[in-house]
């Protein structure tokens, strides 16, 4: 029994450690290296997704919804294509590359706040779920995402 319960604490004790991603990128010698953990209990990101050139795209809003004016919602064209993973049944990307060469990762943080949606703000919304093919489909490198 001492047995179990030693092994019941140190599985509690790193449980939360291993639910969180990490990410590397190495930058040396003319060579640019991204590589990511996804330290999930299950697979959720196993369906490849691709963004073509042109093609017409309007944000999936999840939380606040009901609250969020359709003509809030932001849309937009690819300019780059994109290759990415996709999570949550297909339908989002977390990771990705575009033709230009940018990546991007989409990771776990625990504890991440999100402002509450206002109602007096009027700049387009881009749901959280959609910032890595929005960001992949519009921008060449870094500084443009930024």
């Amino acid at each position: 029994m001492r047995t179990y319960g030693a092994i019941l604490i140190l599985v509690n004790f790193f449980i939360p450690n291993v639910l969180a991603c990490s990410d590397v990128f190495i930058n040396k010698g003319g060579y640019h290296v991204e590589a990511r953990t996804l330290d999930f209990l299950v697979n959720i990101a196993f369906e490849d997704k691709i963004g073509f050139i042109d093609q017409e795209n309007t944000t999936d809003v999840v939380i606040d919804a009901d609250r969020i004016p359709s003509k809030q919602l932001t849309s937009w064209k690819n300019k780059y294509g994109f290759f990415g993973r996709a999570a949550f049944n297909g339908q989002k990307i977390i990771d990705g590359m575009n033709t230009q060469g940018l990546s991007v990762s989409i990771l776990y943080l625990p504890g991440s706040k999100f402002p509450a949606f206002n109602p007096k703000d009027q700049k387009p919304v881009l749901a959280i779920y959609d910032l890595a093919p929005y960001l992949l489909s519009q921008a060449a490198n870094v500084n443009e995402a930024l």
